[in-house]
């Protein structure tokens, strides 16, 4: 059950939002002038902060993976930043918020943890599964005693 215990594809990025108006890319503008400011600044990780426009949620994730990513952003967004490079600037990247410039400072491929890390969760999980393995075949056990008929006599 190796899938049970591997840890997911994680990202760590700050980003700078731009809200979406109602109508008109003014926001998308915006994005794309900053984007030059930033690059030609090599505008730091720690200071992402002093650009764009309050967000809703975080300014900084680490670690997060691609459904907290989601979960944030929208699928779309999540796709797009797992795919970018890491150390640049990058974007505009559209959100259901906005749009966004997005620095990836790192990134981290799925894996399998290590056996030592997790023993006791396997151990728990195997005596989990012996145990609804055993109450199950009680239950059948038990079952196997008796004849359900309906009101009129018959077996279903």
């Amino acid at each position: 059950n190796r899938d049970l215990y591997s840890l997911p594809e994680t990202a760590s990025f700050t980003h700078v939002f731009f809200k979406t108006e109602k109508t008109g890319n003014a926001a998308l503008q915006r994005a794309k002038n900053e984007l030059k400011t930033l690059r030609a600044g090599q505008v730091p990780f720690e200071d992402a902060g002093k650009y764009g426009e309050r967000f809703l949620y975080q300014l900084n994730y680490s670690n997060v993976s691609r459904e907290v990513v989601a979960s944030h952003f929208g699928d779309d967004f999540a796709e797009s930043l797992f795919a970018l490079n890491t150390g640049e600037w990058s974007g505009p990247l559209q959100s259901k918020h906005g749009w966004h410039l997005v620095l990836v400072s790192k990134h981290n491929a799925a894996r399998l943890q290590a056996l030592a890390d997790i023993a006791d969760r396997v151990r728990e999980d195997a005596l989990a599964e012996k145990r609804r393995e055993l109450a199950q075949g009680a239950l059948d056990s038990m079952l196997s005693q008796y004849n359900v008929v309906d009101e009129t006599g018959s077996a279903p």
